[in-house]
């Protein structure tokens, strides 16, 4: 194992003095390419688990998610939970895999649209997907005085496959171990972050919450993460998201959006919505692909019913005269 003091070798820049017209490497996640790390931030509770995991079987399905149309399937992922039960990141996954594997005929008037998933794609998703419960497991990237904790380092890359593409880090705050209002250790942790990133050939996403001030102020931009501005600054991406209702028709839903993101190799975004289905799992509020699934979207209410449960809608039915 590269321990980090062994691979600081500045990589020299040679330009090809015919000047061709390069092209740049597909990028892993929006605005990322391997060896760069981004951020999706979010209050606690809002969803940002659920999302990246879900936003992680899209990719390795080659399936428009956020902003990633053009983007090649991916082949390995890996998705480190440090906060979720080993049983609910169980089954949340195969919830994910269960409602795509579902015949949409068996739910919607008289209509039918094929699986988005095929079932034998289960297998296959699993094997790729290198989904991994950290829960109890205390890993320090820095020490409490800003220097490099190597075993934990080669800890975290001991567990990442060869030959992946992504890794997910659920929260940054597991990780961490520096003083997140201290931009000269939040600098530093972004580097030690860039290193794990290029030795693995890699990007790297991170969950992180947002500070309490833009949580009262409904603030949903770069600049609402939590702690020293670094921590985003040094990112390539940042992906704000927030609670929102998704408006279609006359009809309200639960959902997330992500709006202003921070985008260093792409051109600014459009707010996107997401509305979830049952269980929590966002969808694209996409117009052509996955609206049909509007019949598994969670209704917007002021009040949950008085069993506490936000019920499916189904078709109203019309009255007998």
């Amino acid at each position: 194992m590269i321990s980090l003091t062994d691979s600081r070798t500045p990589r020299k820049i040679e330009p090809d003095p015919d000047l061709p017209e390069r092209q740049l490497p597909p990028q892993i996640l929006p605005g990322l390419f391997r060896g760069d790390y981004g951020l999706l931030t979010a209050m606690g509770g809002t969803g940002k688990s659920f999302f990246a995991l879900t936003w992680a079987v899209f990719r390795l399905l080659g399936l428009e998610y956020y902003a990633d149309k053009d983007l090649p399937p991916l082949d390995k992922i890996t998705y480190m939970a440090f906060e979720e039960n080993p049983a609910v990141l169980q089954k949340r996954i195969e919830d994910i895999m269960r409602f795509f594997n579902k015949p949409i005929n068996e739910v919607f008037h008289n209509s039918y649209v094929p699986p988005l998933i095929q079932k034998d794609f289960n297998e296959d998703i699993f094997d790729r997907l290198n989904l991994l419960s950290m829960k109890g497991i205390p890993v320090r990237l820095l020490n409490p005085d800003g220097t490099v904790n190597i075993k934990d380092v080669d800890f975290l890359k001991q567990n990442i496959p060869d030959g992946t593409d992504l890794l997910i880090v659920d929260p940054l705050i597991k990780i961490g171990g520096f003083n997140e209002n201290d931009n000269c250790q939040a600098g530093y942790f972004a580097a030690v972050l860039e290193q794990i990133a290029v030795e693995k050939d890699l990007a790297i996403l991170l969950s992180h919450h947002v500070s309490k001030q833009a949580g009262r102020d409904g603030i949903n931009d770069q600049t609402s993460a939590r702690g020293a501005s670094a921590i985003v600054d040094e990112s390539r991406a940042t992906f704000p998201m927030k609670s929102s209702v998704f408006k279609y028709g006359k009809d309200s839903y639960v959902g997330v959006l992500i709006e202003s993101p921070k985008l260093n190799y792409m051109s600014p975004q459009e707010p996107k919505q997401f509305f979830k289905v049952f269980g929590g799992i966002p969808i694209p509020a996409h117009p052509t692909n996955y609206l049909y699934y509007l019949d598994f979207g969670i209704p917007y209410k002021e009040k949950p019913d008085a069993d506490g449960i936000y019920k499916r809608p189904y078709k109203k039915k019309e009255k007998k005269p």
